[in-house]
Protein backbone atom coordinates (compact mmCIF):
# COMPACT_ATOMS: atom_id res chain seq x y z
CA UNK A 1 0.00 0.00 0.00
CA UNK A 2 3.61 2.49 -0.23
CA UNK A 3 1.21 4.40 -3.24
CA UNK A 4 -1.64 5.05 -0.48
CA UNK A 5 0.67 6.38 1.83
CA UNK A 6 2.12 9.25 -0.19
CA UNK A 7 -0.77 10.06 -2.07
CA UNK A 8 -3.27 13.12 -2.00
CA UNK A 9 -7.05 12.18 -2.16
CA UNK A 10 -10.26 14.13 -2.70
CA UNK A 11 -12.67 13.32 -1.20
CA UNK A 12 -16.66 14.33 -2.55
CA UNK A 13 -19.72 13.83 -0.73
CA UNK A 14 -22.90 15.84 0.21
CA UNK A 15 -23.32 13.01 2.77
CA UNK A 16 -21.41 14.67 6.26
CA UNK A 17 -21.69 10.86 7.37
CA UNK A 18 -19.64 8.95 4.43
CA UNK A 19 -17.02 12.52 4.21
CA UNK A 20 -16.60 11.38 7.85
CA UNK A 21 -15.91 7.58 7.30
CA UNK A 22 -13.90 7.87 5.10
CA UNK A 23 -12.04 10.56 6.62
CA UNK A 24 -11.72 8.29 9.93
CA UNK A 25 -10.50 5.32 8.22
CA UNK A 26 -7.97 6.99 5.58
CA UNK A 27 -6.44 9.78 7.85
CA UNK A 28 -2.74 8.58 8.26
CA UNK A 29 -3.48 6.23 5.90
CA UNK A 30 -2.01 8.81 3.08
CA UNK A 31 -0.35 11.50 2.41
CA UNK A 32 -3.04 14.38 2.33
CA UNK A 33 -6.56 14.02 2.61
CA UNK A 34 -9.21 16.51 1.80
CA UNK A 35 -12.87 16.13 2.38
CA UNK A 36 -15.66 18.70 0.49
CA UNK A 37 -19.36 18.58 0.33
CA UNK A 38 -19.27 20.92 -2.78
CA UNK A 39 -19.08 19.73 -6.52
CA UNK A 40 -19.07 23.25 -7.35
CA UNK A 41 -15.65 23.71 -5.80
CA UNK A 42 -13.79 20.38 -7.96
CA UNK A 43 -11.59 23.28 -10.46
CA UNK A 44 -10.79 25.69 -7.30
CA UNK A 45 -9.42 22.44 -5.71
CA UNK A 46 -8.09 20.42 -8.48
CA UNK A 47 -6.31 24.02 -9.77
CA UNK A 48 -4.81 25.03 -6.31
CA UNK A 49 -3.65 21.61 -4.96
CA UNK A 50 -1.80 18.42 -6.27
CA UNK A 51 -4.16 15.05 -6.43
CA UNK A 52 -4.13 11.36 -7.58
CA UNK A 53 -7.26 10.35 -6.82
CA UNK A 54 -11.02 11.37 -6.51
CA UNK A 55 -13.52 9.56 -4.81
CA UNK A 56 -16.67 11.34 -5.46
CA UNK A 57 -20.22 10.57 -4.98
CA UNK A 58 -22.56 9.18 -7.90
CA UNK A 59 -25.48 11.38 -7.10
CA UNK A 60 -25.60 14.68 -5.26
CA UNK A 61 -29.33 15.25 -3.36
CA UNK A 62 -28.86 18.00 -0.84
CA UNK A 63 -27.15 20.44 -3.27
CA UNK A 64 -29.57 23.05 -5.52
CA UNK A 65 -28.91 23.69 -9.14
CA UNK A 66 -25.55 21.63 -9.04
CA UNK A 67 -27.53 18.22 -10.92
CA UNK A 68 -27.93 15.31 -8.88
CA UNK A 69 -26.06 13.10 -11.60
CA UNK A 70 -22.01 12.01 -10.82
CA UNK A 71 -21.44 11.68 -14.27
CA UNK A 72 -21.69 15.37 -14.70
CA UNK A 73 -18.91 16.00 -12.38
CA UNK A 74 -17.25 13.12 -13.56
CA UNK A 75 -16.85 14.45 -17.30
CA UNK A 76 -15.96 17.81 -15.77
CA UNK A 77 -12.76 16.54 -13.34
CA UNK A 78 -11.95 14.57 -16.56
CA UNK A 79 -11.62 17.77 -18.66
CA UNK A 80 -9.91 19.54 -16.05
CA UNK A 81 -7.28 16.61 -15.98
CA UNK A 82 -7.72 12.96 -17.88
CA UNK A 83 -5.14 11.32 -16.46
CA UNK A 84 -6.87 11.79 -13.00
CA UNK A 85 -8.04 8.79 -11.34
CA UNK A 86 -11.43 8.43 -10.44
CA UNK A 87 -13.76 6.21 -8.42
CA UNK A 88 -17.33 6.78 -7.28
CA UNK A 89 -19.11 5.98 -4.60
CA UNK A 90 -22.84 3.96 -5.76
CA UNK A 91 -25.31 2.57 -4.07
CA UNK A 92 -25.94 -0.99 -4.85
CA UNK A 93 -29.81 0.46 -7.27
CA UNK A 94 -27.19 2.41 -9.62
CA UNK A 95 -24.85 -0.15 -10.81
CA UNK A 96 -26.01 0.53 -14.06
CA UNK A 97 -24.93 4.41 -14.07
CA UNK A 98 -21.59 3.23 -12.19
CA UNK A 99 -20.88 0.88 -15.30
CA UNK A 100 -21.30 3.86 -17.24
CA UNK A 101 -19.36 6.09 -15.28
CA UNK A 102 -16.45 3.46 -16.24
CA UNK A 103 -17.01 3.79 -20.02
CA UNK A 104 -16.84 7.45 -19.28
CA UNK A 105 -13.13 7.34 -17.26
CA UNK A 106 -13.78 6.77 -14.06
CA UNK A 107 -11.23 4.36 -12.69
CA UNK A 108 -13.85 2.23 -10.74
CA UNK A 109 -17.00 2.06 -8.48
CA UNK A 110 -17.79 1.66 -4.70
CA UNK A 111 -20.73 0.06 -3.33
CA UNK A 112 -21.98 1.81 0.02
CA UNK A 113 -21.68 0.18 2.71
CA UNK A 114 -18.33 -1.17 1.83
CA UNK A 115 -15.44 -3.21 3.26
CA UNK A 116 -12.21 -0.76 4.94
CA UNK A 117 -10.22 -3.37 2.73
CA UNK A 118 -12.09 -3.51 -0.12
CA UNK A 119 -12.08 0.20 -0.45
CA UNK A 120 -8.49 0.67 0.67
CA UNK A 121 -7.58 -2.02 -2.41
CA UNK A 122 -9.70 -0.05 -4.63
CA UNK A 123 -7.63 3.52 -3.93
CA UNK A 124 -4.07 1.20 -4.45
CA UNK A 125 -5.55 -0.04 -7.89
CA UNK A 126 -6.61 2.90 -8.96
CA UNK A 127 -3.80 4.79 -7.74
CA UNK A 128 -1.52 2.33 -9.73
CA UNK A 129 -3.43 2.97 -12.96
CA UNK A 130 -2.77 7.02 -12.17
CA UNK A 131 0.88 6.80 -12.21
CA UNK A 132 0.85 4.62 -15.00
CA UNK A 133 -1.45 7.34 -16.81
CA UNK A 134 0.90 9.78 -15.24
CA UNK A 135 4.51 8.32 -16.77
CA UNK A 136 2.69 8.10 -19.65
CA UNK A 137 1.69 11.40 -20.34
CA UNK A 138 5.55 12.29 -19.18
CA UNK A 139 6.88 10.35 -21.99
CA UNK A 140 4.76 12.39 -24.06
CA UNK A 141 1.30 11.66 -25.93
CA UNK A 142 3.32 11.26 -29.58
CA UNK A 143 5.04 8.21 -28.11
CA UNK A 144 2.14 6.20 -26.63
CA UNK A 145 0.69 3.10 -28.49
CA UNK A 146 -2.56 2.70 -28.33
CA UNK A 147 -3.11 -0.36 -30.00
CA UNK A 148 -6.67 -1.69 -29.79
CA UNK A 149 -5.68 -5.88 -30.35
CA UNK A 150 -4.18 -5.41 -26.30
CA UNK A 151 -7.36 -3.93 -24.86
CA UNK A 152 -9.72 -7.11 -24.26
CA UNK A 153 -13.00 -4.97 -24.40
CA UNK A 154 -11.64 -3.90 -27.87
CA UNK A 155 -10.74 -7.70 -28.52
CA UNK A 156 -13.96 -9.33 -28.24
CA UNK A 157 -15.49 -7.21 -30.37
CA UNK A 158 -13.27 -8.71 -33.51
CA UNK A 159 -14.67 -12.53 -32.46
CA UNK A 160 -16.77 -13.80 -35.13
CA UNK A 161 -16.81 -16.70 -37.36
CA UNK A 162 -19.61 -15.77 -39.92
CA UNK A 163 -19.00 -15.14 -43.08
CA UNK A 164 -20.19 -10.96 -42.83
CA UNK A 165 -17.69 -10.82 -39.97
CA UNK A 166 -14.93 -12.64 -42.10
CA UNK A 167 -15.41 -10.27 -45.02
CA UNK A 168 -15.24 -7.30 -42.73
CA UNK A 169 -11.49 -9.00 -41.21
CA UNK A 170 -9.87 -9.62 -44.41
CA UNK A 171 -11.02 -5.79 -45.65
CA UNK A 172 -9.41 -4.63 -43.00
CA UNK A 173 -6.49 -7.29 -43.25
CA UNK A 174 -5.84 -6.03 -46.43
CA UNK A 175 -6.41 -2.21 -46.04
CA UNK A 176 -3.77 -1.97 -43.07
CA UNK A 177 -0.77 -2.20 -45.09
CA UNK A 178 -1.50 0.65 -47.37
CA UNK A 179 -1.16 4.04 -46.16
CA UNK A 180 -4.90 4.70 -47.72
CA UNK A 181 -7.56 7.22 -45.90
CA UNK A 182 -10.64 4.68 -44.69
CA UNK A 183 -14.21 5.21 -44.06
CA UNK A 184 -15.65 2.77 -42.29
CA UNK A 185 -19.73 2.94 -42.30
CA UNK A 186 -21.57 1.22 -39.87
CA UNK A 187 -24.45 1.39 -37.18
CA UNK A 188 -23.76 2.67 -33.60
CA UNK A 189 -22.36 -0.32 -31.49
CA UNK A 190 -21.51 -2.36 -34.49
CA UNK A 191 -17.65 -2.61 -33.64
CA UNK A 192 -16.28 0.77 -36.12
CA UNK A 193 -13.88 1.99 -33.90
CA UNK A 194 -12.17 -1.82 -33.07
CA UNK A 195 -12.29 -2.45 -36.19
CA UNK A 196 -10.33 1.25 -36.97
CA UNK A 197 -7.96 -0.04 -34.20
CA UNK A 198 -7.28 -3.13 -35.44
CA UNK A 199 -6.26 -1.37 -38.82
CA UNK A 200 -3.62 0.50 -37.13
CA UNK A 201 -2.63 -2.88 -35.16
CA UNK A 202 -1.38 -4.33 -38.63
CA UNK A 203 -0.24 -1.10 -40.37
CA UNK A 204 3.46 0.29 -40.76
CA UNK A 205 2.58 2.57 -37.79
CA UNK A 206 1.90 0.08 -35.31
CA UNK A 207 4.20 1.61 -33.06
CA UNK A 208 2.98 5.53 -33.34
CA UNK A 209 -0.09 7.05 -31.61
CA UNK A 210 -3.62 6.24 -32.40
CA UNK A 211 -6.15 8.88 -31.72
CA UNK A 212 -9.75 9.47 -31.50
CA UNK A 213 -11.71 12.23 -31.92
CA UNK A 214 -15.92 11.60 -31.46
CA UNK A 215 -17.47 14.65 -33.52
CA UNK A 216 -20.81 14.53 -31.83
CA UNK A 217 -19.77 15.53 -28.50
CA UNK A 218 -18.38 18.46 -29.34
CA UNK A 219 -19.92 21.78 -30.76
CA UNK A 220 -18.34 23.66 -33.84
CA UNK A 221 -15.62 26.03 -31.77
CA UNK A 222 -14.82 23.69 -29.05
CA UNK A 223 -14.08 20.77 -32.39
CA UNK A 224 -12.31 23.06 -34.36
CA UNK A 225 -9.81 23.64 -31.56
CA UNK A 226 -9.74 19.89 -30.49
CA UNK A 227 -8.88 19.16 -34.42
CA UNK A 228 -6.82 22.16 -35.39
CA UNK A 229 -5.08 23.60 -31.94
CA UNK A 230 -4.68 27.43 -31.90
CA UNK A 231 -2.02 30.44 -31.26
CA UNK A 232 -2.19 32.43 -28.09
CA UNK A 233 -4.82 34.75 -28.63
CA UNK A 234 -6.64 33.65 -31.07
CA UNK A 235 -10.05 33.95 -28.79
CA UNK A 236 -10.63 35.12 -25.49
CA UNK A 237 -9.32 31.84 -23.98
CA UNK A 238 -6.82 31.11 -26.05
CA UNK A 239 -4.19 31.99 -23.05
CA UNK A 240 -1.32 30.14 -24.97
CA UNK A 241 -0.30 27.87 -27.76
CA UNK A 242 -1.89 24.37 -27.98
CA UNK A 243 -1.46 21.75 -30.57
CA UNK A 244 -4.87 20.13 -32.20
CA UNK A 245 -5.27 16.34 -32.27
CA UNK A 246 -4.29 16.32 -36.20
CA UNK A 247 -0.55 17.46 -35.07
CA UNK A 248 -0.28 15.69 -32.08
CA UNK A 249 -1.26 12.18 -34.18
CA UNK A 250 1.73 13.17 -36.81
CA UNK A 251 3.23 9.79 -37.36
CA UNK A 252 0.30 8.12 -36.56
CA UNK A 253 -2.83 7.50 -36.87
CA UNK A 254 -6.28 10.24 -36.00
CA UNK A 255 -9.70 8.11 -35.87
CA UNK A 256 -12.74 10.77 -36.43
CA UNK A 257 -15.99 9.67 -34.93
CA UNK A 258 -19.20 10.58 -36.95
CA UNK A 259 -17.62 12.49 -39.38
CA UNK A 260 -21.25 12.77 -40.92
CA UNK A 261 -22.19 14.97 -38.77
CA UNK A 262 -19.26 17.57 -38.57
CA UNK A 263 -20.41 21.25 -39.62
CA UNK A 264 -19.47 22.98 -42.53
CA UNK A 265 -16.61 24.90 -40.87
CA UNK A 266 -14.44 21.77 -39.90
CA UNK A 267 -15.48 19.31 -43.46
CA UNK A 268 -13.43 22.68 -44.89
CA UNK A 269 -10.11 22.27 -42.61
CA UNK A 270 -10.40 18.42 -42.87
CA UNK A 271 -10.44 18.58 -46.91
CA UNK A 272 -7.12 20.33 -46.45
CA UNK A 273 -5.84 17.78 -43.75
CA UNK A 274 -7.06 15.22 -46.23
CA UNK A 275 -6.05 15.99 -49.85
CA UNK A 276 -2.79 18.34 -48.99
CA UNK A 277 -1.62 16.58 -45.92
CA UNK A 278 -1.73 20.21 -44.27
CA UNK A 279 -4.13 22.47 -41.89
CA UNK A 280 -3.87 25.63 -40.10
CA UNK A 281 -4.26 26.70 -36.77
CA UNK A 282 -7.10 28.60 -35.24
CA UNK A 283 -4.98 32.46 -34.56
CA UNK A 284 -2.39 31.34 -37.02
CA UNK A 285 -1.83 32.34 -40.86
CA UNK A 286 0.66 29.33 -41.97
CA UNK A 287 0.28 25.89 -42.63
CA UNK A 288 1.84 22.78 -40.97
CA UNK A 289 2.58 20.40 -42.75
CA UNK A 290 1.20 16.57 -41.06
CA UNK A 291 2.06 13.13 -41.76
CA UNK A 292 -1.78 11.54 -40.54
CA UNK A 293 -3.30 8.22 -41.73
CA UNK A 294 -7.05 9.33 -40.84
CA UNK A 295 -9.71 6.90 -40.64
CA UNK A 296 -13.28 7.87 -40.35
CA UNK A 297 -16.66 6.44 -39.16
CA UNK A 298 -20.38 7.07 -39.85
CA UNK A 299 -23.48 6.17 -39.22
CA UNK A 300 -24.88 8.56 -41.48
CA UNK A 301 -26.35 7.95 -45.43
CA UNK A 302 -23.52 9.75 -46.75
CA UNK A 303 -24.82 10.54 -50.56
CA UNK A 304 -27.91 11.42 -48.57
CA UNK A 305 -25.70 14.24 -46.40
CA UNK A 306 -24.03 15.37 -49.55
CA UNK A 307 -27.86 15.49 -51.75
CA UNK A 308 -29.14 18.06 -48.95
CA UNK A 309 -26.23 19.82 -49.40
CA UNK A 310 -25.23 18.44 -45.41
CA UNK A 311 -21.45 17.22 -46.10
CA UNK A 312 -18.95 18.38 -48.88
CA UNK A 313 -18.56 16.65 -52.13
CA UNK A 314 -14.90 16.54 -52.14
CA UNK A 315 -14.47 15.81 -48.93
CA UNK A 316 -16.60 12.40 -48.93
CA UNK A 317 -14.38 11.58 -52.35
CA UNK A 318 -11.51 11.90 -50.12
CA UNK A 319 -12.56 10.03 -47.48
CA UNK A 320 -13.89 6.63 -49.47
CA UNK A 321 -10.62 6.00 -50.91
CA UNK A 322 -10.87 2.69 -48.75
CA UNK A 323 -14.66 1.73 -47.57
CA UNK A 324 -15.42 -0.90 -44.92
CA UNK A 325 -19.10 -1.61 -44.21
CA UNK A 326 -19.83 -2.91 -40.83
CA UNK A 327 -23.12 -5.31 -40.71
CA UNK A 328 -25.46 -4.66 -37.73
CA UNK A 329 -25.83 -8.12 -35.59
CA UNK A 330 -28.25 -9.01 -36.58
CA UNK A 331 -27.13 -9.45 -39.40
CA UNK A 332 -24.54 -11.89 -38.03
CA UNK A 333 -26.38 -13.47 -35.28
CA UNK A 334 -24.38 -16.60 -35.57
CA UNK A 335 -21.47 -14.72 -33.86
CA UNK A 336 -23.50 -14.76 -30.49
CA UNK A 337 -22.32 -17.15 -28.83
CA UNK A 338 -18.90 -16.45 -29.36
CA UNK A 339 -19.01 -13.10 -28.38
CA UNK A 340 -21.01 -14.06 -25.60
CA UNK A 341 -18.02 -16.92 -24.05
CA UNK A 342 -16.10 -14.00 -24.77
CA UNK A 343 -17.69 -11.57 -22.71
CA UNK A 344 -18.71 -13.58 -19.89
CA UNK A 345 -14.93 -14.73 -19.48
CA UNK A 346 -14.13 -11.41 -19.22
CA UNK A 347 -16.78 -9.66 -16.89
CA UNK A 348 -16.50 -12.77 -14.78
CA UNK A 349 -12.82 -12.42 -14.52
CA UNK A 350 -13.80 -8.41 -14.11
CA UNK A 351 -15.89 -9.00 -11.10
CA UNK A 352 -14.50 -12.28 -9.56
CA UNK A 353 -17.09 -14.12 -10.73
CA UNK A 354 -15.26 -17.13 -11.72
CA UNK A 355 -17.33 -20.57 -13.55
CA UNK A 356 -20.17 -17.89 -14.85
CA UNK A 357 -22.10 -19.36 -17.83
CA UNK A 358 -25.63 -18.94 -19.69
CA UNK A 359 -28.71 -21.34 -19.29
CA UNK A 360 -30.38 -22.39 -23.00
CA UNK A 361 -33.24 -19.98 -22.76
CA UNK A 362 -31.49 -17.01 -22.31
CA UNK A 363 -29.12 -17.92 -24.94
CA UNK A 364 -32.13 -18.54 -27.09
CA UNK A 365 -33.53 -15.50 -26.07
CA UNK A 366 -30.62 -13.92 -27.23
CA UNK A 367 -31.63 -14.69 -30.47
CA UNK A 368 -34.36 -13.18 -30.72
CA UNK A 369 -33.57 -9.47 -29.40
CA UNK A 370 -33.05 -7.17 -32.45
CA UNK A 371 -30.18 -5.64 -30.99
CA UNK A 372 -30.54 -1.51 -31.97
CA UNK A 373 -27.12 -1.07 -29.82
CA UNK A 374 -25.56 -4.28 -31.87
CA UNK A 375 -22.31 -5.44 -30.14
CA UNK A 376 -22.17 -2.80 -27.38
CA UNK A 377 -25.61 -3.23 -26.54
CA UNK A 378 -24.82 -7.54 -26.04
CA UNK A 379 -21.96 -6.62 -24.37
CA UNK A 380 -23.39 -3.86 -21.75
CA UNK A 381 -26.57 -6.43 -21.57
CA UNK A 382 -23.93 -9.75 -20.32
CA UNK A 383 -21.97 -7.11 -18.35
CA UNK A 384 -25.14 -6.61 -16.33
CA UNK A 385 -26.00 -9.90 -16.72
CA UNK A 386 -23.03 -11.54 -15.23
CA UNK A 387 -22.89 -9.31 -12.06
CA UNK A 388 -26.93 -9.66 -11.55
CA UNK A 389 -27.41 -13.53 -12.04
CA UNK A 390 -27.15 -16.18 -9.42
CA UNK A 391 -25.74 -19.54 -8.77
CA UNK A 392 -23.24 -18.15 -11.62
CA UNK A 393 -26.04 -19.04 -14.02
CA UNK A 394 -27.66 -16.15 -16.52
CA UNK A 395 -31.45 -16.73 -16.63
CA UNK A 396 -33.56 -14.83 -19.63
CA UNK A 397 -34.58 -12.51 -15.95
CA UNK A 398 -31.19 -11.36 -16.32
CA UNK A 399 -31.24 -10.14 -19.50
CA UNK A 400 -33.34 -7.02 -18.57
CA UNK A 401 -35.39 -7.63 -21.60
CA UNK A 402 -38.60 -6.91 -20.26
CA UNK A 403 -40.34 -6.67 -23.60
CA UNK A 404 -39.31 -6.64 -27.45
CA UNK A 405 -40.54 -4.42 -29.65
CA UNK A 406 -40.34 -3.88 -33.73
CA UNK A 407 -41.76 -0.82 -35.06
CA UNK A 408 -45.12 -0.44 -33.34
CA UNK A 409 -45.85 -3.40 -32.62
CA UNK A 410 -44.92 -4.90 -28.76
CA UNK A 411 -44.36 -8.82 -29.18
CA UNK A 412 -43.92 -9.91 -25.53
CA UNK A 413 -44.57 -7.47 -22.32
CA UNK A 414 -44.99 -8.75 -18.56
CA UNK A 415 -43.87 -5.48 -16.77
CA UNK A 416 -46.08 -2.54 -15.90
CA UNK A 417 -46.35 0.58 -17.55
CA UNK A 418 -43.54 2.28 -16.32
CA UNK A 419 -41.34 -1.09 -16.75
CA UNK A 420 -42.20 -0.15 -20.86
CA UNK A 421 -41.22 3.01 -20.73
CA UNK A 422 -38.37 2.55 -18.82
CA UNK A 423 -37.29 -0.50 -21.59
CA UNK A 424 -38.14 2.35 -24.06
CA UNK A 425 -36.37 4.79 -23.01
CA UNK A 426 -33.14 2.76 -22.79
CA UNK A 427 -33.61 0.79 -25.99
CA UNK A 428 -33.35 4.64 -27.84
CA UNK A 429 -30.50 5.34 -25.39
CA UNK A 430 -28.63 2.78 -26.76
CA UNK A 431 -29.59 2.88 -30.61
CA UNK A 432 -28.98 6.72 -30.39
CA UNK A 433 -25.30 6.05 -28.33
CA UNK A 434 -26.11 7.97 -25.57
CA UNK A 435 -27.08 11.38 -27.52
CA UNK A 436 -29.85 12.68 -25.37
CA UNK A 437 -30.52 15.61 -27.82
CA UNK A 438 -31.22 12.58 -30.25
CA UNK A 439 -32.82 10.34 -27.98
CA UNK A 440 -35.13 13.22 -26.76
CA UNK A 441 -35.97 14.12 -30.80
CA UNK A 442 -36.67 10.24 -30.99
CA UNK A 443 -38.93 10.25 -27.95
CA UNK A 444 -40.49 13.55 -28.75
CA UNK A 445 -39.86 14.82 -24.97
CA UNK A 446 -38.02 17.87 -24.09
CA UNK A 447 -34.31 17.23 -22.72
CA UNK A 448 -35.73 18.20 -19.07
CA UNK A 449 -38.39 15.67 -19.43
CA UNK A 450 -35.75 13.14 -20.40
CA UNK A 451 -33.19 13.83 -18.01
CA UNK A 452 -36.23 13.27 -15.18
CA UNK A 453 -37.08 10.31 -16.71
CA UNK A 454 -33.22 9.19 -16.36
CA UNK A 455 -32.93 10.03 -13.22
CA UNK A 456 -35.98 8.24 -12.11
CA UNK A 457 -35.40 4.95 -13.56
CA UNK A 458 -32.05 4.92 -12.68
CA UNK A 459 -31.28 4.39 -16.65
CA UNK A 460 -27.39 4.05 -18.30
CA UNK A 461 -26.65 7.07 -20.45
Amino acid sequence: MQLVKESSILVIDDNRSILTTVELFLKGKCKHLKTIPNPSHIEEELKSEHYDLVLMSMAFTSIPNTGKDGTIWLQHVKELDPTMSVIMITSYGDIDLALKTIEMGASDFIIKPWNNQKLLATIENALIMHKYKTDLKSFKEKHIQVVGIQNENYEAKLIGSSLQWQTVMNQAEAIALKENNVLIVGEQGSGRSAVAKYIHSLSSRNQQVFIDVDTDMHDESALKNILLGYRKGANSEALYDKSGKIETAGGGVLLIKEVGKTPASVQTALLSAYTERSFRKRGDDKKVKTDVRFISTTSQDMAKQVEENKFNLDLLDALKAMIIEIPPLRDHLNDIPDLVEEFIRYFSKKYNKPGVGIAKKAMDKLFTHDWPGNIKELKITIERAVISCRNNIIQVSDLGFKFEQTGSDIKTFDGTLEDMEKQIIQNVLIAQNGNLTAVANRLGITRQTLYNKISKYGLTT
